[in-house]
């Protein structure tokens, strides 16, 4: 497992020192004799699926990395963080990181090498087989599989990123460490929302259709496992006799600033993927230090049946 906090330190800190220029010196010759310019800039990444989400109190006693970061003696990976924070998790949708895939073939007779092949992988549900009722004498009519899939190839995801600026300022006022507790748990959270949006995203593309129990009953849905998300716009809401927030006069829900509609459907058939690797980009903006941190994510929406989501 990896110490997130000591990566992104260490990013910090080369990119303080990273120079505006590359020099070459010639073999033969004691002083540099070109300068070409480059970016004054580190470059890594982060792997959520063995990083940890920092401690809640820090050596110095402050509390860090709240809401969401881990008590004393806990510890936690990101990944479990933005499954944690997810609204499309809590109603049930399938959060997963992966790497990305590829399988080794050996290439060549005469020169012979190797050869990486990206393999695409799959989300699947599988709903019950159609039995019906047939005589003896009678021949039973082929169906097809019951079985949905969603492909996950990361040359067809969506990039999110964002961009902090770290001020010099900042850094001198409460240090690196705090900063970069702060930066992780940021990123936890805004994964998980981004996440949320490209799924959300996903299911309105699919026009979805406006919520019946009819509906619901032709799919074979129980209505226990159907949950709502309320956007901004806040259709269908309100609560139930027992004082549950609901939508669709009793199916439990909850809110969402990452859509502006109402989505409502068996959330457990749906999810997202997200590469494991999270690419990091340090920048050192000015000869004062004030930094310049990127951050970029793969994500792919995992829709195998769209038609178990309704709107309202």
């Amino acid at each position: 497992m990896s110490d997130a906090r000591t990566k992104i330190r260490a990013l910090l800190a080369d990119a303080q020192n990273q120079t505006a220029f590359v020099s070459h010196t010639p073999p033969g010759y004691a002083e540099p004799t070109a300068y070409f310019s480059k970016e004054p800039a580190s470059t890594g990444t982060l792997n959520l699926a063995t990083s940890y989400l920092p401690g809640m109190l820090g050596a110095d006693g402050n509390l860090y990395g709240a809401p969401i970061a881990t008590a004393g003696g806990e510890r936690a990976t990101l990944n479990a963080g933005i499954l944690q924070n997810s609204r499309c998790a809590a109603a049930g949708s399938v959060i997963i990181t992966r790497p990305d895939p590829s399988k080794a073939r050996a290439i060549g007779l005469r020169d012979p090498g190797v050869a990486f092949e990206r393999i695409a992988k799959f989300f699947s549900t599988i709903e019950g087989a159609p039995f019906t009722t047939t005589d003896d004498d009678s021949d039973v009519q082929a169906s097809d599989l019951p079985i949905s899939r969603a492909t996950i190839d990361w040359s067809t995801s969506i990039q999110k990123s964002v961009r902090f600026e770290i001020p010099r300022s900042l850094q001198r006022l409460i240090g690196h460490d705090q900063i970069v507790d702060e930066v992780l748990v940021a990123f936890v959270l805004g994964l998980a929302r981004a996440s949320d949006a490209v799924l959300l995203a996903a299911i309105e593309a699919t026009n979805p259709a406006t919520f019946t129990a009819g509906a619901v009953a032709a799919k074979g849905l129980r209505i226990d496992e159907l949950r709502g998300l309320v956007g901004t716009e806040g259709a269908g809401a309100g609560w139930r006799g027992d004082g549950a927030f609901a939508v669709a006069g009793g199916i439990v829900s909850d809110t969402t600033a990452d859509t502006a509609g109402t989505v409502i459907g068996s959330f457990g058939r749906a999810g997202v993927a997200i590469h494991e690797s999270i690419d990091l980009i340090v920048e050192r903006r000015n000869t004062k230090g004030d930094l310049v941190l990127t951050a970029h994510a793969n994500m792919i929406p995992l829709l195998p049946n769209p038609s178990v989501f309704w709107t309202v």
